[in-house]
């Protein structure tokens, strides 16, 4: 790249300022010939940093004067294609990736660029045959391609996706996008406009934000196309009643859109009180888009109060309940521990016997002194029950027995187990 500056007398000097991204500042050969002063910036190895303008300067003094002519060069340099979608929201339309939603009634656009150098050619593939396309130049290294929907009864969606490219020294470059989809969404004013507290106090009390925390409010609204929001507050304890505009920079808002639903989030640069020094405000919060507007309002005191100081009763209710649960377990365990040992009768049970006697007192079962026994079924089920050495008499024997003896008896708990496969310990328990 060469730079050439002449006049009478000739230039003392020749500059020429580089972009920020390069570093071949340095490569600039100076040469003072025949009165002019030549500039030779010498580039090695050209990639896409290098593009950009070059800013050529040289100058010379007259009577003492200093005077300086300048001249721009720009360069451009090759650039393989590149493809991304290009659609932006509208008073009528909402962009989510790469879904594109248009308000029904209303016409709809989805764009895709394509960027390189050669300037790249471009076109879309339609899914459904309606719309129209359209290409439009932005640059030399910049066309954008542009599908429209009408809205009409035969096209009330479409899906298509763009593929652009361009040649640099005899090799073809093309990319593609992903697929875009349009469709329309029925019209709908804000409504539902509600604002939350969002703050560390909010759970004991949703109007109450500590001074030495960061106030956090959260207006939400259903609409389509998505809302605009505005916020405005007063000091309900003085001034003259009037909502008040709030600054960026002390009231930073944030939003966040979805398909019907709008969120504004609004808080202080820094705790609240550096913002708000009364202690009792009224929030407003108004949600619009072109086809009306709601207004929610909330009511905030500003307290001194921490979070461990307003939560304090919480935490005593919660203990409470945790303290009465663990009372609850311990008293079931013990039950358990008491029917699992075998423990029958009241004397057994402890300081817990008036509680739980009705249902471990045994009841007291009648004894008869000539038992009616199928014999012919008993023999038939030894063999069946040989295995738990449980011993079976061909002749009933009647024993005398207390019902507690009874019941702790090792061949009792070898009957319970025989009765999971006989199920005739009701045939059984007479005879021992």
């Amino acid at each position: 790249m060469q730079c050439t500056g002449s006049g009478n007398p000739t230039p003392s000097d020749i500059t020429i300022d580089v972009p920020d991204s390069t570093n071949v500042g340095s490569n600039l050969v100076k040469v003072n010939s025949e009165g002019k002063y030549i500039g030779n910036l010498l580039i090695d190895s050209v990639n896409e940093d290098y593009a950009g303008n070059y800013n050529c300067c040289t100058h010379n003094f007259l009577s003492g004067v200093r005077h300086e002519a300048c001249v721009t060069i720009s360069l451009a340099v090759e650039e393989e294609v590149s493809v991304t979608q290009n659609s932006y929201d509208s008073d009528y339309s909402l962009v989510l990736g790469n879904q594109v939603y248009g308000t029904t009634g209303y016409e709809l656009a989805a764009q895709c660029k394509a960027t390189g150098l050669p300037r790249p050619t471009i076109n879309a593939t339609l899914v459904n045959n309606c719309g129209t396309v359209s290409t439009i130049t932005k640059s030399n290294d910049i066309e954008i391609i542009e599908v429209k929907l009408s809205n009409t009864s035969a096209c009330i969606t479409q899906t298509f996706h763009c593929c652009g490219n361009n040649t640099i020294q005899g090799r073809l470059n093309t990319k593609c996008s992903e697929s875009i989809t349009m469709s329309f969404v029925d019209q709908e004013k804000p409504n539902d406009v509600k604002i939350e507290n969002l703050g560390n106090l909010a759970a004991a009390d949703d109007s109450l934000v500590s001074t030495l925390e960061t106030l956090l409010l959260n207006c939400s609204a259903k609409s389509f196309p998505e809302s605009e929001f505005v916020w405005m507050y007063k000091n309900t304890d003085e001034g003259d009643g009037t909502f008040q505009a709030m600054n960026s920079v002390d009231f930073p808002t944030s939003s966040v859109k979805s398909k019907g639903f709008t969120y504004s989030i609004l808080s202080t640069n820094g705790f609240s009180r550096d913002h708000l020094s009364g202690e009792n405000y009224q929030f407003q919060c108004t949600a619009s888009n072109v086809f009306g507007e709601a207004t929610a309002t909330k009511v905030i005191k500003i307290t001194e109060s921490t979070n461990s100081e307003v939560s304090s009763s919480v935490y005593l209710g919660v203990g409470l309940f945790l303290f009465i649960a663990a009372l609850v377990a311990i008293f079931v365990m013990y039950i358990f521990f008491i029917i699992s040992s075998g423990k029958k009768k009241k004397g057994d049970l402890g300081a817990m016997s008036w509680i739980v006697c009705k249902c471990c007192e045994p009841k007291e079962q009648p004894v008869d002194p000539h038992p009616n026994f199928d014999y012919k079924l008993l023999t038939l089920e030894k063999v069946a029950t040989n295995s738990f050495n449980v011993p079976l008499y061909s002749h009933p024997r009647l024993v005398t027995v207390e019902s507690d003896e009874f019941r702790r008896a090792p061949v009792y708990r070898e009957l319970e187990q025989m009765t999971m496969q006989t199920n005739s310990l009701a045939q059984y328990e007479p005879l021992y």
